[in-house]
């Protein structure tokens, strides 16, 4: 998953067009960008992404603070 594709993909289908644009550091939860319900699509995208489910150990608020802490955590496979 790339930095690039993921700001992409939650600014087309989490927040849309006319929102703020997102870049790698937006801070996703602080500035009401994304919430509890948008998560879940999120993390299916991730999911999808990695080829695999997330445990729920893996499931943590600090890892989704911004789209480049959501890169280092899920990025690599």
């Amino acid at each position: 998953m790339q930095i690039d594709d993921l700001t992409q993909f939650i600014q087309h289908s989490i927040v849309g067009s006319d929102s703020p644009k997102i870049d790698k550091n937006s801070r996703l939860f602080e500035d009401g960008l994304i919430d509890s319900l948008s998560i879940l699509h999120l993390v299916g995208y991730i999911e999808k992404s990695l080829g695999r489910k997330l445990q729920d150990s893996e499931l943590l608020f600090e890892y989704f603070s911004t789209p480049e802490m959501i890169v280092k955590r899920y990025g690599k496979a």
